[in-house]
């Protein structure tokens, strides 16, 4: 069953503080005791359907998750724990959590996962912009061009802000050249 809160109305500001929301849309799968199986912020109809099939696939709670993760590793917990945590606001766990799943995983390329991760962390005081330029350094080289863009853009946006040129010209340049044919 799915329930609608309306954040700003009625029970909404208090559920979403209880659940440390801090963007919307921000979905959040529970069980019947009402402990986390899944979360994951932004909507579009096919990655809704994407997110709430993996989430129905595994309905284990997050904290069973942990726990098998600390067990056994993988890199698919990996994944939903880093989503899970960057949901919440929890951007350093995040960002390790993705790293530990391309080291589990090295063939799947994580780079924009770990870009815009840090990149919501920096602008939250978290992540130094030394460490937001070497992960856009990696993200900027995917192979996948939406990656490549939106790092591009990100970037750009962090440039204009500082009013440095430079930094716009290292990021905006490659991701064209990379993009030209796709």
């Amino acid at each position: 069953m799915l329930h609608k809160v309306d954040a700003e109305k009625g029970e909404g500001p208090e559920l979403s503080k209880a659940h440390t929301v801090g963007g919307y849309p921000t979905f959040l799968m529970v069980n019947a005791d009402l402990q986390p199986i899944d979360r994951w912020m932004g909507y579009s109809k096919s990655m809704f359907g994407e997110m709430m099939g993996g989430a129905m696939a595994d309905l284990a709670t997050i904290d069973q998750k942990r726990m098998r993760f600390e067990k056994k590793p993988t890199a698919s917990d990996a994944d939903k724990l880093a989503r899970y945590d960057a949901s919440r606001g929890e951007y350093a766990a995040a960002v390790g959590l993705y790293r530990k799943a391309s080291e589990l995983e090295p063939a799947t390329d994580r780079s924009g996962k770990i870009f815009e991760t840090v990149f919501r962390g920096y602008r939250k005081e978290v992540f130094s912009q030394d460490e937001l330029t070497q992960a856009a350094d990696a993200a900027i080289q995917s192979p996948d061009p939406s990656t490549t863009l939106q790092t591009a853009q990100l970037m750009t946006h962090v440039a204009m802000k500082d009013h440095d040129s430079a930094m716009i010209a290292k990021y905006l340049a490659p991701a064209g050249e990379r993009t030209k044919d796709a």
